[in-house]
């Protein structure tokens, strides 16, 4: 069994045992996504008639502005609730699944290259789900390590996050997938604690963005001081995450 692996404390790239893709078509929360895939998919296409995505909020990681949008009901745990009159459905199949702790649809432009980068960390399987495939490869394809893949229509492609990934769409279509993250059987009982770790890792490097003290690096800030910073926030996740769920679910839902 591997350690848990986050990137924010992490001294170098992870580098763990598992293959660069993975099969987990026989789990039960994977049996049951392929089991709801057309009723789930029909909610997505039934919002955006009517409804925009948002671009991703990474810039960084892409070959041009606002060519990677996404569409998010659930992250690291904290369920999006303003969308739940939207999905149903995927509401309800996302509470019967408690281990998939995010979910969301994840649409590239024409031309659009997510360039590569890793993950926060080796405790999620992370898996695409394709919707709305234009071509395979060569020319709309997804590398972990030194693999590739083909996205396809009702198919899962699972992998560790924490490996180094790129996907790309060289056609002249939209690539839209569903994208989910699973916390692995192995770590389930720190489900709560992965969670909470890298929102917090995610509220260090936005501070480090606002703040030029350490150039807007994260990897300027000495190992001693991310720890002790991470530290801080994350007990600051712990008391605030309730509470803003406590307000989430008060509010009235449109």
């Amino acid at each position: 069994m591997p350690e848990l692996w986050f990137g924010v404390t992490a001294k170098s790239a992870y580098q763990g045992p598992e293959d660069s893709f993975l099969n987990a078509d026989e789990e039960s929360w994977a049996k049951s996504l392929l089991e709801n895939y057309e009723p789930i998919k029909k909610e997505f296409y039934d919002y955006l008639a009517v409804n925009g995505m948002v671009p991703y909020f990474h810039q960084s990681i892409i070959n041009k502005k606002d060519i990677w949008k996404t569409l998010g009901l659930k992250f690291w745990n904290i369920v999006v609730h303003k969308h739940q009159a939207s999905f149903p459905l995927t509401y309800q199949w996302l509470k019967q699944n408690p281990e998939v702790i995010a979910f969301s649809y994840s649409k590239l432009e024409p031309f659009g290259r997510i360039l590569p980068h890793s993950g926060d960390t080796n405790g999620v399987y992370r898996v695409h789900v394709g919707i709305d495939i234009p071509e395979g490869l060569p020319r709309c394809g997804f590398r972990v390590n030194d693999v590739k893949r083909p996205w396809q229509e009702k198919k899962l492609l699972t992998f560790i996050d924490a490996y180094e990934h790129e996907a790309w769409n060289e056609t002249e279509k939209s690539r839209i997938i569903m994208l989910i993250d699973v916390i692995r059987p192995e770590f389930r009982k720190k489900q709560s604690y992965i969670c909470k770790k890298v929102i917090a890792s995610l509220i260090l490097y936005k501070l480090v963005a606002v703040f030029p003290v350490f150039n807007h690096k994260p990897e300027a800030i000495p190992l001693w001081l991310k720890k002790v910073l991470m530290f801080g926030i994350l007990m600051a996740v712990y008391l605030a995450i309730p509470a803003r769920n406590i307000v989430a679910k008060l509010r009235p839902i449109k």
